[in-house]
């Protein structure tokens, strides 16, 4: 009797060890599963940062800025719902909700540089990519995302369009035809491959498309003249 009283109680325990490593198994699952959904978390967090800083003094639409901030808050409160103790969470969200509330227009010239342009471009690419993969983590309207995309798109080509209109006047002073025509060919180029559909970006591709073909008579016109000489 007290053999079989034994061996039962050897059993419960082999089946009580059993069931709590199946018990620390699972809990050590969960958690490495939690810690892995936190970081892939915080790396785009971390790359929306990285946008945001790259905007610094780019004349980027505030509507783009308002939605990358918001992105920033909405992901932070995926980190706090899903562990809400996570080291410096508290402050990284009040951090998020003060840089949002803190977005305003920006002033800064629509004129820019060769590479101001160049990141101009990049970033508010970036923005228009999120939304066309829906990539947006914050609740946003389809109405609302449209009119977004939209701003986005027509900065990004109101801005090349200045640039390299203003670069191709200034070519086509100095005598640089060769040079002016390629600047115009550039606003051609990125408005057919790029849009967006809008009266406006319309006028701004015939017009250089026609100082293309002005450029364009004039070096026929020098190239007859050397010939003749």
């Amino acid at each position: 009797m007290e053999q079989m009283t034994l061996y039962l109680v050897l059993g419960g325990l082999l089946i009580l060890t059993l069931v709590l490593a199946s018990i620390a198994q699972r809990y050590h699952a969960y958690i490495e599963e939690r810690r892995r959904r936190i970081e892939r978390v915080l790396q785009k967090v971390s790359e929306i940062e990285g946008i945001l800083h790259r905007m610094r003094g780019l004349p980027v639409p505030v509507e783009a800025e308002e939605i990358l901030r918001k992105e920033v808050l909405e992901r932070l409160s995926v980190v706090k719902s899903v562990h809400s103790r996570h080291p410096g969470i508290d402050k990284m969200i009040a951090e998020a909700e003060q840089a949002l509330s803190a977005v305003e227009p920006g002033t800064a010239s629509l004129d820019l540089d060769e590479v101001q342009l160049a990141t101009l471009i990049i970033t508010l690419g970036e923005v228009l990519w999120m939304g066309q993969e829906g990539r947006f983590a914050s609740e946003l309207p389809e109405q609302d995302k449209i009119a977004l995309m939209q701003v986005c798109a027509m900065r990004r080509a109101e801005c090349l369009n200045r640039f390299h209109r203003r670069e191709g006047e200034q070519k086509r002073r100095d005598g640089q035809l060769n040079q002016a025509l390629w600047h115009y060919n550039q606003i051609c180029k990125f408005i057919r491959e790029n849009g967006p559909e809008d009266d406006r970006v319309r006028s701004w591709y015939r017009q250089a498309e026609e100082t293309h073909r002005e450029i364009l008579l004039e070096i026929n016109g020098h190239a007859d003249e050397s010939s003749s000489e």
